[in-house]
C-alpha cells in the first residue's frame, strides 16, 4: 500500500512538471515572438529615421543630404522672347514697347502651405476666367527658402511654378521677398546667397526677370545720402547677379520700403537691362510730405496724383520703372492698405493707364495674404472694399496684350 501511493505521489510530481515545462514553452515562444516584433519595429523606426533625415531636413546647409532629391529641371528655352531696355522702356527683342500687367502671388509654399502655386498661375493667365495676367510675380520669403533648404525649395516649390509660367507663356518675376534693414549682415548674406544658387540655374529662361530684394526697410530717410549709401551695397548685389545670368531684366528697390524710387533718376546704378520697383500703398500716397519736400522744398501733403508723380512717375520718364506692388482694402484695417475701390484704387489705375512706359503686378491674388484679391473659395473679392474685381477687370480690357 505504501509503495502504490509512493507510485501515485510520483506520477503526480511528474504530471504537474510536464504542464509546467509545457506552459514555460508557451511563454518562451511567446516571448520570443515579442523580442522578434521589438527588433522590426526599431528597425523600421531607424529606417524611416534615415529616410527622413536624407530628404526633409532642413536646419542648416550643411546638415540636409539631397543626394537622393530629384535637381530641378526646367525648360531652358523659355516661351517668350528675351526683354531688354531701351532708355526709360521695356522691349522686346524687335525693339518693340512693351508693358507687363499682372499679379503678384503671396508665395509658392512653405510659409504658405495653402498656396499651389502652379494652379493660381494657371488661374490668372488663361484668359477664360477673365484674368489675363502677362506677367506673374513669385515671391520667396527668406524663412521658407531657410526652412525648407536651398535645393529642396528650388526643385519642389519654384521650379513647378516657373514652368506654369513658361507653359502659360506669361513673364515671371523672381523675386527674393526680404523685408528687412538693408545695412544689416543678415540682409547681405540673404540676397547673395539666394541669388548665387538661383541666377545662374535660371539663366537661360527667357521668360524670367529678377527682383532683387523685395523690400529694403531701414535705414529709411528720404535722402540723397541714404539712397547713394543704399546704392553702393546695391551695385555689388547687382553685379553678382549679372555675372551669373548676362540677359535677365533686374528689377531694383530701394530703402523705406522701396519707396525712393525717385532718387534713381539723377543717381542711377551701373549695368544693362536695369529697372526700378516702387511699391505703393494708400497711407504712403496719403503721408506724402517728405518726398514732397525732396521735389518742391515745402513739407506739404499734396494730392494722389502728383504724390505718384514724386514717387516714381517723374523718374519713370528718364530710368525704367516697374510697380511689383499696389493694392488697397478696407477689409483688413492696417493703415498702409486701407483704402477704396473709388477713392485710390481707380485713381491709381487711371494714372498707370496714361503711362506706357510703366509695368506694373498688383499684390496679391490670394486670400489669406493683405490686400486680398479672391476669397478661400477662390471667388473673386471687389466693391468697395476690396480689389479683385477691379484688377481683374483692368487685365481685361487688354486681353493679355503685350502692347502699352
Amino acid at each position: 500500500m505504501d509503495n502504490l501511493r509512493l507510485k501515485q505521489w510520483l506520477m503526480s510530481i511528474r504530471d504537474k512538471c510536464q504542464l509546467r515545462l509545457s506552459q514555460l514553452r508557451v511563454r518562451l515562444i511567446i516571448l520570443s515572438l515579442i523580442c522578434l516584433l521589438v527588433t522590426v519595429g526599431i528597425s523600421a523606426k531607424k529606417s524611416h529615421l534615415q529616410l527622413l533625415a536624407a530628404t526633409h531636413l532642413s536646419a542648416g546647409k550643411n546638415q540636409t543630404n539631397y543626394s537622393n532629391l530629384p535637381r530641378g529641371k526646367i525648360s531652358t528655352q523659355g516661351s517668350l522672347p528675351w526683354l531688354n531696355i531701351t532708355a526709360n522702356q521695356l522691349v522686346d527683342g524687335a525693339g518693340n514697347p512693351i508693358k507687363l500687367r499682372g499679379v503678384s502671388l503671396c508665395g509658392v509654399g512653405g510659409l504658405h502651405p495653402h498656396i499651389n502655386a502652379p494652379k493660381l498661375i494657371q488661374n490668372v493667365t488663361n484668359g477664360h476666367n477673365g484674368w489675363w495676367s502677362t506677367v506673374v510675380r513669385i515671391p520667396i520669403q527668406p524663412e521658407a527658402w531657410q526652412k525648407i533648404g536651398e535645393e529642396r525649395f528650388f526643385t519642389e516649390k519654384l521650379a513647378p511654378a516657373i514652368r506654369q509660367c513658361v507653359k502659360s507663356k506669361v513673364y515671371c518675376i523672381v523675386d527674393w521677398h526680404v523685408v528687412e534693414a538693408w545695412d544689416s549682415a543678415k540682409f547681405e548674406q540673404g540676397v547673395e546667397n539666394f541669388w548665387s544658387y538661383v541666377a545662374p540655374r535660371l539663366k537661360n529662361i527667357s521668360n524670367i526677370l529678377f527682383e532683387m530684394a523685395n523690400e529694403p526697410a531701414t535705414p529709411e530717410k528720404i535722402s540723397r545720402e541714404n539712397w547713394l549709401k543704399w546704392r553702393k551695397k546695391a551695385q555689388i548685389w547687382v553685379d553678382l547677379i549679372r555675372n551669373q545670368a548676362p540677359k535677365n531684366i533686374i528689377i531694383v528697390g530701394s530703402p523705406r520700403w522701396s519707396l525712393l524710387t525717385a532718387f534713381a533718376a539723377k543717381y542711377p546704378l551701373q549695368g544693362s537691362n536695369l529697372m526700378y520697383t516702387a511699391h505703393i500703398y494708400p497711407a504712403q500716397t496719403k503721408y506724402n510730405s517728405e518726398i514732397t519736400f525732396y521735389h518742391t522744398g515745402k513739407a506739404e501733403n499734396v494730392s494722389l496724383e502728383q504724390a505718384l508723380e514724386y514717387y516714381f512717375g517723374i523718374a519713370s520718364r528718364h530710368v525704367p520703372v516697374f510697380i511689383t506692388e499696389f493694392g488697397w482694402t478696407t477689409d483688413y484695417y492696417i493703415d498702409v492698405i486701407f483704402g477704396t475701390t473709388s477713392e485710390w484704387g481707380i485713381p491709381v489705375k487711371n494714372y498707370l493707364q496714361k503711362q506706357p512706359q510703366i509695368s506694373w503686378t498688383s499684390w496679391v491674388y490670394d486670400w489669406q495674404c493683405s490686400p486680398k484679391m479672391i476669397d478661400e473659395n477662390q471667388q473673386i473679392l471687389g466693391g468697395e472694399d476690396y480689389q479683385g474685381a477691379t484688377i481683374q477687370a483692368w487685365l481685361s480690357e487688354t486681353q493679355g496684350s503685350f502692347k502699352p
